[in-house]
C-alpha cells in the first residue's frame, strides 16, 4: 500500500466541522474524525448527529476516544463512516465490539497509546483492517511527539510486516522522515495542516518526505 496522508478533525462545533471537511474535499479522498467523550480523554467534540449532518464526498475514519465504546458503536455504525478505530485501553468487552461488526459494510481497527505495550493488540491482529500508533497522548492538537513510539513501531512491523500501520499525532515535516522507517504507511496529521498557510502544500510536503 501507497503513502498516505490522512488530515484529523478534532472540534466540538458542528460548523467548524463542515467547513474543514469542505476545505479537505480537493485536497484528500479520506479524513479522520476525532470523538472525544471527557471520560477518555479530558476534552469533548461532536456527536454521530453532527456527522450524519455532513454533506460531502470524502470518506472518514471515525476515531472513537470514548469509555466504553461497546455502549456508542451500534449508534455510530449509523453514520456514512466507513471506518472506525477504537482504543484497545478503553474497554474489557472487545469480543463484544468485533460482533457489531460481523453483518456491517464499515471496517474496524485497534489503536494504542504511547506507553500501552503492545502485547495488548496482538490478540486482536487477524480481525482489524490495520493498526493505528498514538505517537501522541490522545485529545488535543500539538501534544508533544514520544519518540519512545519509533522504536515500538519498528518492533511491531519486523514481528507482523504485513500488517497495514497508521500513525497518529505530532506528525510533521520533522517526525515524518522518522515514521516512515519505522514501516508505517498512513500519517494522520492535524496541527501541521491545521496551522499551515496553505493545507495544499503541507499535504504534498508530507507526502513527498514520506515516500
Amino acid at each position: 500500500m501507497g503513502v498516505q496522508i490522512i488530515p484529523s478533525i478534532l472540534t466540538s462545533d458542528e460548523n467548524e466541522l463542515k467547513k474543514m471537511a469542505t476545505a479537505f474535499e480537493s485536497l484528500v479522498d479520506l479524513i479522520q474524525i476525532d470523538i472525544a467523550d471527557g471520560i477518555f480523554v479530558p476534552n469533548t467534540t461532536i456527536g454521530p448527529e453532527q456527522v450524519e449532518a455532513l454533506d460531502t464526498t470524502l470518506d472518514f475514519q471515525i476515531h472513537l476516544m470514548v469509555s466504553k465504546p461497546e455502549n456508542h458503536v451500534c449508534r455510530w455504525l449509523q453514520t456514512p463512516a466507513s471506518n472506525f478505530i477504537v482504543h484497545v485501553e478503553s474497554t474489557d468487552k472487545m469480543d463484544n465490539i468485533f460482533k457489531m461488526f460481523e453483518d456491517v459494510e464499515a471496517s474496524l481497527a485497534l489503536t494504542l497509546n504511547p506507553k500501552t505495550p503492545v502485547e495488548k493488540i496482538v490478540p486482536y491482529l487477524d480481525l482489524v483492517d490495520y493498526i493505528q500508533f498514538m505517537a501522541v497522548e490522545p485529545g488535543f492538537y500539538g501534544s508533544k511527539f514520544d519518540e519512545s513510539v519509533l522504536e515500538k513501531i519498528k518492533e511491531f512491523h519486523f514481528l507482523y510486516p504485513d500488517v497495514v500501520i497508521q500513525v497518529d499525532g505530532g506528525v510533521n515535516d520533522k517526525t515524518i522522515t522518522q515514521l516512515k522507517e519505522t514501516g508505517a504507511t498512513r500519517f494522520v496529521v492535524g496541527s501541521y495542516i491545521m496551522k499551515s498557510e496553505n493545507p495544499k502544500e503541507a499535504i504534498e510536503k508530507l507526502t513527498g518526505l514520506a515516500r
